[in-house]
């Protein structure tokens, strides 16, 4: 069994801290609901053509990606996806979950516990 993808990194990898607090675009309205805030999606939504991808481990015919989208403030752009098979597009990665034969079918927080969580969901499909 070889290390994972955040194996080794005592919570830390690609300079990211997974104790700093994300940035979200979420507001609190009169009622202390939350909602996310129109700008804000337009202006830091990912970039499905501005994306590297730090690391990738193949799980039970399955992919789990790391990747980072540097005009993203949330979780400092880093997402943790789950792609369904062994291929994607190295050029334009969504990481949305769209659907209609999208390749990306989960996204979790990009920290070890995501990480575990990705990998438990990958060996399950």
């Amino acid at each position: 069994m070889g290390m994972g993808l955040f194996g080794g990194s005592a919570g830390r990898t690609c300079g990211y801290s997974f104790d700093a607090p994300p940035v979200m675009g979420v507001n609190k309205d009169d009622s202390g609901m939350g909602r996310i805030a129109k700008s804000s999606l337009q202006k830091f939504d990912p970039d499905p053509a501005n994306f590297t991808v730090e690391r990738v481990e193949e799980v039970n015919g399955n992919l789990i990606v790391f990747a980072k989208y540097p005009n993203c403030p949330t979780f400092n752009g880093f997402k943790l996806l789950l792609i369904k098979g062994l291929e994607y597009n190295k050029y334009r990665l969504d990481p949305h979950l769209l659907g209609n034969g999208h390749p990306v079918i989960a996204r979790f927080e990009p920290n070890p516990k995501g990480y575990e969580l990705a990998k438990l969901c990958a060996e399950a499909l």
